[in-house]
């Protein structure tokens, strides 16, 4: 509500679509932050969640390539490679397998 409040009391008919526009034209940093964090950090932790209690190997996968910038180890130029490879040759399997590793696939 903390985000939302200042577009609603400027605003007499908010909409959805008018506090997007609103937001994206934002210039204070601190508001900038504080909507990254809610709505894209947040939101991919939400769906990290949901894909490991529904096991859908996808929506794991896209939440956490949503925090890949962020991940301090993630910078570091052999985990980047680690990764891309492991990424690349999961790519290569036949179908089958790959949907075998990615539906049996544990999170630690």
């Amino acid at each position: 509500m903390e985000l939302v409040w200042p577009y609603i009391d400027s605003n007499p008919n908010p909409t959805v679509d008018g506090y997007l526009n609103w937001a994206k034209n934002q210039k204070d940093e601190l508001y900038k932050l504080k909507y990254e964090q809610i709505f894209l950090y947040l939101q991919a932790i939400i769906n990290f969640r949901d894909g490991v209690r529904s096991n859908q190997p996808l929506l794991k996968s896209a939440a956490r390539r949503v925090f890949a910038p962020i991940w301090s180890a993630r910078r570091h130029p052999i985990y980047q490679e680690i990764e891309v490879a492991d990424e690349e040759q999961l790519m290569r399997l036949y179908p089958e397998i790959r949907k075998l590793i990615e539906l049996n696939s544990a999170i630690s």
